[in-house]
């Protein structure tokens, strides 16, 4: 009994983690993705004297921060849905009743 949900257990954690490092792969690339866009694009723009290169310097700058902002936001949204899955076990063990009287736990008949 204990070692099915133990591999139950075991298969949770194994999507779990499959998909955090999908998580973690879309989050770390895709701002590094936009920085690329942003950078040959602006320096299209640079060569072109259709922008200089301190204010494209200014926005790759701003564009990080707000990359870094959005990326706590998911980090925090996570451990949210981490801790409301633990809340959610923590009180079905308060409401669970207890087998038998006390004491007979591990008597052997």
């Amino acid at each position: 009994a204990h070692v099915k949900e133990l591999q139950a257990t075991l298969g949770l954690a194994w999507r779990q983690a499959a998909g955090y490092v999908g998580y973690a792969a879309v989050t770390s690339a895709a701002p590094l993705l936009v920085t690329v866009a942003v950078l040959f694009f602006g320096a299209h723009l640079v060569l072109r004297d259709q922008m200089t290169a301190a204010d494209l310097l200014a926005f790759v700058f701003y564009q990080q921060s707000l990359s870094q902002a959005v990326g706590s936001i998911g980090d925090v949204f996570t451990s949210l849905m981490q801790a409301a899955g633990a809340a959610e076990k923590v009180f079905e063990i308060m409401d669970r009743r207890p087998q038998g009287e006390p004491g007979e736990r591990g008597r052997s008949e």
